[in-house]
Order: C-alpha cells, then sequence, then structure tokens
C-alpha cells in the first residue's frame, strides 16, 4: 500500500492513507459469520448427541422412543374431535399399526402416575411446556428433567416388550 503525499493549503505536507475498501470488509465480516455459523452447528449437533440439558436437545438415544409416542398419541383416540383449537402448522407423524400401539398404550397405562400423567400432557395435548410445567409445579429445568425421566422410562419398557428403538 503506498501512501499519497499532498500538500493543504497552509503549505504542509500530509501523508494521505487510503481507507480500505468496503467490499473487503464485507467479505472478511461474511466469512467470519460463515465460519461461526459452521462452529455453532458443529457445537449444536454434539450437545444433541450428548443430550445437554441447557440447551434442553434431546439426548439422540431417546428420539425413537419421542417418535413412537408422538405417532402412539395419534394412533389411539377417543374418535371426538378436540375441543380445544391447535393452531400448530405442522403435519401429524403417522399413526403406529393397531398391534404396537396396543402394546404402547399397555405400557401406557402400566406407568406410574407422573409418567402417564405426563405422558399425556405432552402428547395428547396442545399445551404448551410452560403450562404443562405449571400445572405440575416445576421449574424448567424440572421440566426438562422429568421429561427425560418419562422418556428413559418408555425407553425400558419398549425395549423389554421387544420394540426395536
Amino acid at each position: 500500500m503506498h501512501a499519497l503525499m499532498a500538500m493543504s493549503a497552509d503549505g504542509d505536507d500530509r501523508m494521505l492513507v487510503p481507507r480500505p475498501r468496503p467490499q473487503v470488509q464485507v467479505r472478511v465480516v461474511a466469512e467470519k459469520s460463515r465460519i461461526n455459523m459452521q462452529i455453532a452447528r458443529a457445537v449444536s449437533l454434539e450437545l444433541v448427541r450428548r443430550g445437554n440439558s441447557e440447551k434442553r436437545e434431546l439426548d439422540i438415544v431417546l428420539m425413537p422412543t419421542n417418535w413412537i409416542l408422538q405417532r402412539w398419541a395419534v394412533s389411539v383416540g377417543d374418535g371426538l374431535p378436540r375441543e380445544k383449537w391447535d393452531d400448530a402448522r405442522t403435519t401429524p407423524p403417522p399413526e403406529l399399526d393397531d398391534e404396537t400401539a396396543i402394546l404402547v398404550d399397555r405400557i401406557y397405562l402400566r406407568a406410574p402416575g407422573d409418567i402417564r400423567t405426563l405422558a399425556h400432557c405432552w402428547y395428547k395435548t396442545p399445551e404448551p411446556i410452560t403450562s404443562i410445567s405449571n400445572r405440575m409445579g416445576l421449574t424448567d429445568d424440572g421440566m426438562h428433567s422429568r421429561i427425560r425421566r418419562m422418556l428413559h422410562f418408555f425407553r425400558a419398557e419398549f425395549l423389554r416388550a421387544g420394540l426395536r428403538v
């Protein structure tokens, strides 16, 4: 980079230093942003694998159990429409086959009361997590811990019953 010399009106020689070009700054910022996003994705993936409670991500081992319970919730019902309107714009998961749905329902009915209550609220109602945790008298961390405990219970029972999870 070469400095330019200029003479001011009062006769002083001043060195003019060229400013960095904005395009270069934008490229550097964009590159840093891209690298930061890649690092954030890698860290998030590792947290999901480890099941970090601070990020409140599900442990990868519990994801199949969660999926089975989501499918069970739409499989078993009383045939009546819901009283509450659900604004969720998501497609429900496919229903379980009848044999598996009955097996999961039997496991659900044998579950301890607090696990059964949480499973019902979590999978069969459109209630937000804060409403469920307030009703159960739990903090956010306590609620996420209870959800993990529930999923571990169902995972163990599914394995005992011969379901692949």
